[in-house]
């Protein structure tokens, strides 16, 4: 999606499982005596032992094929031992399921004999059959046989440009690009739609050409549209996620490719070359994410780099802007989806027909009315959307009112709480402070709450698809969200000090005034708020993002036995399957929770941005480790997700276009009506005679007569005072109009609105420009991409013309 990286080649990958080597004869070595090792020396655990990273798998299997050797293992399903029962609906369900996977042509192959292990496991390997027949189902781009005079693309530029661009890429290799020793960059290969009777155009006999990702995908095709029951008239009985939601299964998961400290394995080349910390500053080798991950989730990390690149100037400027602010304080783009597209083959992707979401059918079970889905032809529930989907619209409204009153009453406390008088000398800042950490402890809890909710809501709404449900939990979750973190920065930046009155005629909500901005305005308790939200909100995420993991590995360790790694010394073997079952399941949402929180800072980066210039700087900190702490998130704690194909980031592009569209409003009012930048420019160019802002005070004071205070008893010193000040255009008491707004107010109120109409609509000019200028595909890529059309047309014209010589 985005051009700041260098482009490889996207069909290249090195496959752990497709390495084969013929172990099937080799007997394993007795086990040495308990505390000692092979050579008779003491054991020390390789779980313990630190500095042991490469060594300690010197001596050791790692088990990661069937038990003849040769075998890869593409899918491992676990349950938990029991006794057996083969009565228990439990069994009978395994058994028919694993049945008709037998059936679908899978293999399937038992491991329970390990009394260590609480558990079971059954590894799955799909044939090349299977992967034939459901590659062509699936209509999966794979690499075309190569032709020599088709494979390189040449360049149009000239050699002077082709000179420069080298002596570039070596500079720029040396202080940014990613290693190519561990990620070397290949020749382009050209891809094509798989079809069984072409299969003269692919390189069939390559021994990786059904890669891991291919693979692992199709068997998860497979799990979930297999039936578990003989009923087969019952459009619950079907798909691997039902019956893991119902106990019969504990996991499913494809396994990783070896471990991470294992060298020669692509795993471990993205945990040293890209998950380290010590690669901060370098690019990230997205097309070996993609190989390994999937489109999905190297789309995240795509779309992440690009925002935290982009963030730099962004911070430059916002901090060249506090510079400046504090040494006067005392004077008072769209990103590219293109490239990625057409370098991941999804320049012509159509999301795949998706079948019912388990839980939609199992809800509708007892649902009278039927409809017919026009593309399956399927009579399927219908959904009873005035009792159950419009009520529970109606509830999200409601959720964002009760947010916002809820934050107005924490910031009520906040202010009255301050009795002492220590405390209000420095009322402002002590205030400004405690409601932005009041707010914040309220976020913490109502994020429990909000997250449940929004679960439970769209639950109710009966969603078909797994793509409608996430999109509809996304949006909900966004909304509430907005209103958990947003609501007392909007209340500070567009309500507070508003709707005040003036000293003899306040306006009162049950007998309370409303609240007031200091006299420097409230655009300082608007900073304050969004550092401690932002800031705060981040070293939160960061821990529990360090913690939960960490949290759900120990606990599925307990599940497999305590003492299990205590009974692998060196020289034993060590299963794949069940290190990768103690990871975290990557559910359909994992990649929720982490575009949610990017997306709320982007919020902040963007919508506030004018109260908060620091912003930026401190986004880019956070997002800078926030990169490869996924990264290692990912490949150490999480089990290895299914690859799955996607054309965009889905509806993170709609919320994030909003989000650019709302910062154009809203930092234009802050700027026009939360700030005094207005005011002062009119006094500057109306009323001062040199140019500056002295005499700036008087000007923005208004006079009230003491003895028409909207106050239940005078102050004990204010017998000699006749008039006070306050901070408003009025008129004078002694005027025919007497506290009247004034000509001064209703020419700075022109200024303010005559600068939002020109902030917004020079905007709105400057995103026309650059749309203009920067088209979405550019058109060296048009070029690249008919270019590759022509030759692949060219390769099969060539294949096809060399079959029908060696057939005649």
């Amino acid at each position: 999606m985005f051009i700041m990286y260098p482009v490889i080649s996207n069909t290249t990958t090195i496959s752990f499982c497709q390495e084969t080597s013929d172990t099937s004869q080799e007997l394993p070595p007795p086990l040495p005596p308990k505390n000692l090792n092979n050579n008779g020396a003491p054991f020390v655990s390789p779980r313990r032992n630190k500095n042991t990273k490469n060594v300690k798998y010197e001596k050791q299997k790692i088990n990661s094929k069937f038990n003849d050797g040769i075998r890869c293992i593409d899918y491992v399903l676990v349950y938990e031992k029991t006794q057996p029962n083969i009565f228990s609906p439990d069994f009978q369900k395994r058994k028919v399921f694993e049945e008709n996977l037998l059936k679908e042509g899978l293999e399937l192959e038992y491991d329970d004999q390990d009394e260590n292990v609480n558990l079971n496991f059954i590894k799955l390997y799909a044939t090349k059959e299977i992967c034939r027949r459901y590659c062509e189902i699936l209509r999966l781009r794979l690499p075309m046989k190569k032709v020599d005079r088709f494979q390189e693309l040449h360049s149009n530029q000239s050699n002077v440009v082709n000179l420069v661009s080298s002596k570039w890429r070596i500079l720029m290799s040396k202080l940014f690009y990613f290693d190519e020793t561990l990620f070397p960059v290949s020749k382009h290969n050209f891809t094509a739609i798989y079809s069984r009777d072409k299969e003269y155009l692919f390189d069939m006999d390559s021994p990786d050409f059904f890669t891991p990702t291919v693979r692992s995908r199709i068997v998860q095709f497979i799990l979930d549209r297999t039936l578990f029951s003989m009923n087969d008239t019952d459009p619950c009985n079907f798909g691997i996620e039902h019956l893991i939601n119902d106990g019969v299964y504990c996991a499913a998961y494809p396994l990783h490719e070896g471990f991470c400290d294992l060298e020669k394995s692509t795993r471990s080349n993205l945990y040293y070359g890209w998950a380290s910390l010590s690669k901060i500053f370098k690019y990230q080798p997205l097309d070996y994410i993609k190989e390994y991950f999937g489109v999905k989730i190297a789309l995240y990390f795509t779309w992440l780099g690009f925002y935290t690149y982009m963030l730099i100037p962004a911070s430059v400027i916002g901090f060249l802007c506090f510079i400046y602010s504090w040494n006067t304080l005392n004077n008072d783009i769209p990103w590219y989806s293109a490239e990625i597209t057409h370098r991941w083959d999804l320049t012509e992707f159509d999301k795949l027909e998706e079948y019912p979401r388990p839980e939609y059918l199992a809800k509708l079970r007892n649902v009278p009315e039927k409809k017919v889905n026009f593309i399956t032809n399927d009579r399927e529930p219908k959904v009873p959307f005035w009792t159950m989907r419009l009520p529970m619209t109606v509830a999200i409204a409601f959720g964002a009112v009760i947010g916002v009153v809820l934050y107005r009453l924490s910031i009520l406390t906040a202010i009255y709480a301050c009795q002492n008088k220590i405390i209000t000398n420095y009322a402002l800042i002590l205030t400004n402070i405690t409601a932005a950490c009041i707010n914040l402890v309220f976020i913490v809890l109502l994020n429990i709450i909000y997250t449940w909710l929004a679960r439970y809501l769209t639950e109710l709404e009966l969603h078909r698809t797994q793509t409608e449900f996430d999109d509809s939990l996304t949006l909900k979750m966004y909304m509430f969200e907005f209103v958990n973190y947003y609501a007392s920065i909007i209340y500070i930046a567009f309500f507070k000090g508003k709707f005040v009155g003036y000293p003899k005629s306040y306006f009162r909500l049950l007998n309370y005034r409303q609240e007031e901005c200091g006299l420097g305005g409230c655009l300082t308790e608007l900073c304050i708020q969004l550092a401690v939200i932002m800031i705060g909100k981040q070293v939160m995420n960061a821990l529990l993002e360090i913690i939960q993991p960490i949290f759900y590995k120990w606990w599925n360790t307990l599940k497999i036995g305590k003492y299990y790694y205590y009974h692998n010394p060196v020289g034993t073997e060590i299963k794949q399957w069940v290190e990768d079952y103690k990871l975290v399941p990557f559910g359909p949402q994992a990649l929720f929770p982490e575009y949610l929180e990017m997306v709320l800072q982007y919020g902040f980066v963007t919508i506030f941005v004018s109260a908060f210039p620091l912003a930026p700087l401190f986004a880019l900190l956070n997002n800078i480790l926030e990169v490869r702490l996924d990264a290692k998130k990912f490949l150490t704690f999480y089990r290895r997700p299914v690859s799955q194909r996607v054309k965009n980031i889905g509806i993170w592009y709609r919320i994030l276009d909003s989000i650019g569209k709302l910062s154009v409003f809203t930092n234009s009012f802050i700027i026009a009506f939360t700030s005094d930048f207005i005011p002062k420019l009119v006094y500057i160019l109306t009323v001062s005679k040199n140019y500056s802002l002295s005499g700036y005070l008087q000007y923005s004071l208004s006079y009230m007569n003491v003895t028409e205070l909207d106050l239940p008893q005078l102050p004990k010193n204010s017998q000699n005072i006749t008039y006070c000040r306050y901070k408003d255009f009025r008129n004078p008491p002694w005027s025919m109009e007497a506290y009247k707004l004034s000509s001064e107010f209703w020419i700075i109120l022109v200024a303010r609105l005559l600068f939002m109409l020109i902030f917004q609509n020079f905007v709105a000019l400057v995103i026309i420009l650059i749309q203009w200028c920067i088209p979405d595909t550019p058109l060296k890529l048009k070029e690249k991409i008919q270019r590759e059309k022509y030759i692949t047309n060219e390769i099969i014209i060539a294949q096809e013309t060399y079959r029908v010589k060696n057939m005649i």
